[in-house]
């Protein structure tokens, strides 16, 4: 049967906070524009991993919450997709009142070929219900109907494929009247009357402030990482709820702001209109680069790897001629984006390691394939047994990720230290049509009107490490685990051009 163990940020400097506050004020292109909430509450929410696969033989499990920080009561649509090809596996209508949390767990599958599960004691309403049985909390099995049969993608088929992924959240709307007292809860700890939520609602426009956190934990293993959602704020000013069964809406739906805004390394805020709304999301979450931290030593049996998700790359074409900032740059196989990474280790020389040199690798540079395969992946990290290096799919060691790509580091990375990887696969670094833009200049207080491109690939992920001393005696010759896991959102660079 399925099982779960119930043992129980983005930081931001003040300075980007009074930046983007300046920004707000100093660009008033029509008002709202789609943004990452540096105070990590917005009107969607992007979780970007989710995971029951197994490392040392013990299944993770995935647990999950979202909080109305609000006087609003909300309802929102709640999506998982699988992480080869961003297909949804499940998703539900949440409605939470006045600062209503919800909260949920993933529970590894009996069996391979069977589903991830969702567990659910939150007595929040949610259309359609969760389904019972005896002696098992209310649950949601996760569904292969969206890639398998009639729907494949040569991607994979199974229950299997449903047990890594991420999540979306989006508001749809504000509840109103008796809409809002029906999901209030009561001094029963209950809402008022989740019966009536079929019928017609009152509704009003998104307000915004919802967070989220996800913590991926491995209880036999002893391995807990915690991190919060990327919230976008200013989705819209629009209500658009959807009954459950309705795909809409969407980061596509026509309610979504054209627009967003984002602070570069020049220190300039940007407002760019785009062609949709789902250009307007892509765009608000572009990064040339991203940055992190990398251990892997050899007396902890440490092991690090990096999660990399690109939340709207269903979005797009990947023939050749798509539009949108995924097809010009993925491998042959249609699907993969190649990607470089520079490794400085402690108290050590920089090594570049690419996907082509050319003719020749100059010093430190060290050429092999790299690749992320899929809309979620894992960059798993090992140290080789030479000093030579190889990158190819496997299996991560810290996640136990199979949608991964291995980067295989000479020992003399061992000590850790510091990675960037970029989005260029052969010297070219995606960049995206030219956009109209106002800009806010913070040094000298001036506001431009120009047309810009942005470089990047719109991604978002952190890194996990482990530290694994085994059975430890402790206190009283008693024997006691010593394992340890950490979680580190990464550290992203924007780059504009004219």
């Amino acid at each position: 049967m399925y099982s779960i163990d119930w043992k129980d940020q983005f930081v931001v400097a003040r300075g980007l906070l009074r930046l983007l506050a300046l920004a707000a004020v100093s660009i008033p292109i029509t008002s709202n524009a789609v943004y990452v909430s540096p105070d990590g509450l917005g009107q969607a929410l992007i979780f970007p991993y989710y995971t029951t696969r197994p490392t040392d033989g013990n299944a993770f499990n995935t647990y999950i919450s979202i909080v109305n920080h609000t006087q609003d009561a909300k309802v929102m649509r709640v999506r998982f997709r699988e992480g080869r090809n961003g297909r949804e596996v499940a998703n539900f209508n949440l409605f939470l009142g006045s600062g209503d949390a919800w909260t949920a767990a993933l529970a590894a599958p009996p069996a391979n070929n069977l589903p991830t599960r969702l567990l659910s004691a939150d007595r929040s309403c949610m259309l359609p219900a969760l389904s019972t049985q005896t002696g098992s909390l209310p649950f949601l099995d996760f569904s292969s109907a969206s890639y398998d049969g009639a729907n494949t993608d040569g991607y994979g088929t199974g229950g299997d494929r449903t047990r890594e992924g991420y999540v979306e959240v989006i508001e749809m709307a504000t509840l109103q009247g008796a809409t809002a007292d029906a999901v209030r809860i009561g001094a029963n700890g209950q809402p008022a009357n989740c019966g009536t939520l079929d019928g017609a609602l009152g509704l009003g426009a998104p307000t915004g402030g919802l967070s989220g956190s996800l913590t991926l934990i491995n209880v036999q293993s002893g391995l807990d990482f915690t991190a919060n959602a990327e919230a976008l704020a200013q989705l819209t000013t629009i209500p658009f709820y959807r009954a459950a069964a309705d795909p809409y809406p969407d980061f596509t739906s026509s309610e979504v702001l054209p627009s967003s805004l984002f602070i570069a390394g020049d220190n300039k805020a940007y407002r760019i209109a785009w062609g949709s709304g789902a250009d307007a999301v892509t765009g608000a979450l572009l990064r040339e680069t991203i940055s992190n931290e990398v251990i892997l030593d050899t007396a902890t049996l440490s092991s690090t790897d990096w999660v990399v998700t690109f939340p709207t790359k269903r979005l797009y074409g990947t023939t050749p001629g798509s539009s949108g900032p995924f097809a010009p740059s993925l491998d042959t196989d249609r699907h993969s984006i190649p990607f470089q990474m520079k490794f400085q280790p402690r108290d050590g020389q920089q090594t570049s390691y690419v996907v082509s040199c050319g003719f020749l690798c100059p010093p430190q540079n060290v050429e092999i394939p790299m690749s992320l395969p899929w809309a979620a992946s894992v960059v798993g990290f090992r140290l080789s047994g030479t000093t030579s290096s190889s990158g190819a799919a496997g299996t991560s060691g810290a996640l136990g990720s199979t949608n991964a790509w291995i980067l295989s580091l000479p020992q003399t990375a061992q000590a850790g230290g510091a990675a960037t990887l970029s989005f260029d696969g052969v010297h070219t670094t995606p960049t995206t049509a030219s956009a109209s833009a106002r800009t806010f200049d913070a040094a000298t207080g001036d506001t431009t009107s120009t047309n810009v491109r942005v470089r990047g690939m719109p991604a978002v992920g952190f890194a996990v490490r482990t530290f694994r001393n085994g059975t430890l005696t402790c206190a009283g010759s008693t024997s006691c685990q010593g394992n340890y896991g950490g979680m580190f959102v990464h550290q992203g660079v924007r780059t504009v051009t004219p």
